[in-house]
């Protein structure tokens, strides 16, 4: 598990809201068996675990009071979303950095490959198909499926566009 912090890496932390939402949909919002099956194990320290047994209480609150309990995202989440997706328009349109437009330029074949063949909507933003990568890799990992290798180029490529968005939002942060 992690719990990664905004303040460190926006794309983890979506991704990590993300695994979260998933699991707490997989436990049925049952806190006490999300905490006896997925935080115990993992968590070995009693403060952090009940601390990380707290935000995914209050992820659930949220996602009831939003009705994203079958699908979808909270409103917190889809703001980071969003955000992300603001920035990569920024560096695209006016900051014109010619390192992130030669990673975009390699990434979009697959980008458009997800968007038009895998995600069921066709007007899916670029960084939100770039995250949908990345989760289903986590995914195909985790149940040790066999990941084809124009699944693990399709990741690398988009990785490397996330990964030079979450440093430029830091970049960006920190100023």
């Amino acid at each position: 598990m992690n719990s990664s912090s905004l303040e460190n890496n926006l794309v983890e932390y979506i991704l990590y809201l993300w695994q979260m939402e998933d699991i707490i949909r997989a436990f049925n919002f049952d806190i006490d068996a999300i905490e006896k099956n997925y935080v115990s194990p993992t968590v070995q320290d009693e403060v952090l675990a009940r601390r990380e047994t707290t935000k995914i209480q209050m992820l659930a609150i949220q996602m009831h009071e939003e009705k994203v309990v079958k699908k979808g995202h909270p409103e917190r989440t889809l703001r980071y979303m969003a955000e992300l997706e603001s920035l990569h328009q920024l560096i695209l349109n006016e900051a014109q950095d010619k390192d992130y437009l030669a990673i975009h330029k390699k990434a979009i074949p697959f980008i458009e490959d997800f968007i038009k063949n895998k995600s069921g909507n066709p007007k899916m933003p670029h960084t939100e198909a770039c995250l949908s990568i990345m989760y289903g890799l986590l995914m195909l990992r985790l149940q040790k499926a066999e990941i084809s290798q124009d699944t693990q180029i399709a990741a690398e490529v988009t990785r490397k566009q996330l990964a030079f968005l979450a440093s430029y939002y830091n970049k960006l942060k920190d100023q």
